[in-house]
């Protein structure tokens, strides 16, 4: 992260605000293979920044983006830049649950298939009902897709009226 304060790329402020002026402590710090020499670390005070505590908040993309460069390379930060984009798109699977007509539906396709992927995995015959209210709003393959592994998994589902129902409304895309 030095590297990128002497590259004059992120300023310090804006990498304390990234950062949220968090530290680790100096024994959890794992040795890192960094091509800067030691000396241009000692200019943040020889401490690391934790740059995980931040990732649920919405910074600025560019910077999160060169401060993950900075740990692991350009191209493994391009790829985790962008799985973060769309995990932070994803809506929250308990909430669906509780409240599946509020909840909004990704417009992105990978993100509909990773909700139809988690709703698959946490349904049971006691909350079928309530995926089914919320896989109407899904485009069909998705709605196909998180049915056939759920039914897979729990075949108890196919004996509730959500099933049921949804069978008979897509009766089209199961035959």
């Amino acid at each position: 992260m030095a590297y990128l304060k002497l590259q004059k790329k992120v300023s310090k402020e804006e990498m304390r605000r990234f950062v949220g002026g968090k530290t680790l402590p100096a024994e959890a710090v794992r040795p890192t293979r960094s091509p800067e020499p030691a000396a241009l670390r000692a200019n943040f005070g020889g401490s690391e920044f934790r740059i995980l505590d931040s990732l649920d908040s919405q910074p600025n993309p560019k910077i999160e983006h060169e401060v993950i460069a900075g740990a692991v390379g350009t191209g493994a930060a391009t790829e985790f830049s962008a799985f973060l984009r769309m995990f932070r798109e994803l809506p929250n699977v308990d909430a669906i649950l509780l409240n599946p007509t509020q909840e909004p539906v990704p417009e992105n396709a990978a993100a509909q298939y990773a909700v139809s992927s988690a709703l698959a995995r946490c349904a049971s015959d006691t909350n079928f009902d309530r995926i089914c209210v919320y896989l109407n709003r899904l485009p069909t393959e998705f709605r196909v897709l998180c049915v056939r592994d759920a039914t897979l998994r729990q075949p108890a589902i196919r004996c509730t009226a959500g099933y049921t129902r949804w069978a008979i409304e897509n009766h089209h895309a199961i035959a």
